[in-house]
């Protein structure tokens, strides 16, 4: 009883990443769809399926770049109206809001197939979902809200709850979304993603409550990033730093692969739109109960948060978790494009030659957690030791 109570932003973070998972099936599909059944194929380039799949991915990585860039505009001011005015539901609210009108862009474009280009597509909804924050804004509020409520004990917990509602909200929109697209269209498939989102805008206005704790003494907007370089004790600015690392690492990998996995799974392994949404889900599985096996890369998202929020007070937390996905869009412009580089050049000969990045990334974030590891151990040892020596000073 006490579990379900506790249950706040969890539902909003499922609901969301449900509609964003049945969307994201139809996605990849609907740019491959309009790309060789529009003007395009004028110049021939369905006579050559590679033409295809290289003009496909490239309005996929455009798409995903302005995804993952333009929410550094909201980030920048959320944070820091967040940390004014101790209040996460209305930039909640707006990152939903942007999701909803994102799917009814596709929708249109499915209704109105030869009126609505892919470009105009992929630029509108980019721009509607960007602009609105995204999911970096989401899981942001929903991190800031979790501080907010929990203890230091038990926030590892909660978050990884909140890793748990996304991963199984995408895995649910990915084989349903695929299994959807294949029997009834894009237009069903849209209409289904529109309304989870919608549910989820409800439940967040109606069902989340909170108490605003404003902030004392909030730092200019203009000196947001002093709240992650400031010198803190214990070595925790290097803490912190090592931690937004491993946030970009960790969320530009799995960006980069999920831009063009679709095309690996279809093209080069062709599997089908039922099949590959089916995988795609069995992947995200595999990815979720990596924590259980004690494997690194599941955990990464619970763990990260948690630390920073030990480190970091709550009148600056919004301010670091913002800068954090700021640093990791501008990650994304130089790593994206790099991924697709990759995969275009080699993908008749080696498709697969894109994890290959995936590994050294991943290898660079073992190395940054076992550094952490050390340095954690040895902040201890320094604290127990200042506990002894102010108690001996008490004596004294």
């Amino acid at each position: 009883m006490k579990f379900i109570l506790n249950i706040t932003v969890e539902p909003v973070i499922f609901l969301l990443a449900f509609s964003n998972g049945f969307s994201d099936s139809g996605q990849v599909n609907l740019i491959l769809e309009k790309v060789c059944r529009s003007d395009l194929c004028k110049n021939a380039i369905c006579e050559r399926p590679e033409n295809c799949l290289q003009q496909s991915t490239g309005f996929n990585t455009l798409r995903n770049t302005l995804k993952a860039c333009l929410p550094v505009i909201p980030l920048l001011f959320a944070g820091y109206w967040r940390d004014k005015h101790g209040r996460n539901i209305p930039p909640l609210c707006i990152s939903i809001s942007g999701q909803i009108f994102g799917t009814l862009v596709c929708l249109l474009s499915s209704l109105f197939w030869k009126e609505f280009p892919i470009l105009p597509t992929v630029l509108l909804e980019a721009f509607v979902i960007g602009l609105s924050g995204g999911f970096p804004l989401l899981l942001m509020s929903a991190t800031c809200f979790i501080t907010a409520r929990t203890s230091v004990k038990d926030r590892t917990y909660r978050l990884s709850l909140i890793l748990a509602a996304y991963v199984g909200g995408v895995t649910i929109g990915l084989i349903l979304g695929g299994l959807v697209l294949q029997n009834f269209g894009f237009v069903t498939l849209y209409l289904i993603a529109a309304t989870l989102a919608v549910i989820s805008l409800v439940y967040t206005l109606f069902f989340i409550n909170e108490v605003a704790v404003p902030s004392k003494k909030p730092l200019p907007i203009w000196l947001i990033f002093k709240a992650v370089v400031k010198k803190r004790k214990y070595n925790q600015r290097p803490m912190i730093l090592m931690m937004i690392i491993v946030h970009c690492i960790f969320g530009t990998t799995i960006v980069c692969e999920g831009n063009i996995f679709f095309f690996f799974i279809e093209k080069s392994l062709k599997f089908s739109v039922a099949e590959a949404g089916t995988y795609s889900a069995y992947r995200t599985v595999i990815f979720a109960l990596s924590p259980l096996a004690d494997l690194l890369k599941g955990g990464i998202f619970a763990v990260e948060k948690s630390l920073i929020t030990k480190y970091v007070g709550p009148s600056e937390i919004g301010q670091v978790l913002s800068v954090e996905f700021v640093v990791e869009a501008c990650c994304f412009l130089m790593v994206l494009p790099l991924y697709t580089l990759v995969y275009n050049k080699t993908s008749v000969i080696f498709p697969g030659a894109f994890f290959f990045f995936t590994g050294v990334f991943s290898l660079i974030t073992l190395v940054i957690f076992c550094t952490v590891k050390y340095i954690t151990k040895k902040n201890d040892k320094q604290a127990e030791l200042d506990d002894r020596m102010d108690i001996f000073a008490t004596h004294l």
